[in-house]
């Protein structure tokens, strides 16, 4: 049986979900979007750029794209770091409002 999102006492009372994997999950998220638009970018906007076209050989376009990869992969050396920010973010207790 696959673990529920939201975590059960032992008397079966819904506690909400795990404020660490909510953490991780959004990090993932985030990094997921920005190395894939980094990607993108990279791979598809340097070869008009560079002036790369129909003649180029193949592997100079493939040796490219993995240039591209290997840079758009550079932000998730900073996943620890981010999830412990996130994670540190989401426990604060709201500021309360009012006199």
């Amino acid at each position: 049986m696959a673990e529920s999102e939201n975590r059960r006492t032992e008397y079966g009372r819904a506690r909400g979900p795990d404020p660490a994997r909510v953490a991780r999950e959004k990090v993932q998220a985030r990094l997921g979007l920005v190395s894939a638009i980094l990607w993108a970018v990279l791979a598809f906007g340097a070869v008009p750029l560079l002036g790369l076209g129909p003649g180029t050989r193949a592997l100079v376009i493939l040796a490219l794209g993995f240039g591209a990869l290997l840079v758009a992969a550079l932000p998730w050396l900073a996943y620890r770091r981010l999830v412990e920010w996130e994670f540190r973010r989401s426990s604060r207790p709201e500021p309360r409002s009012g006199p």
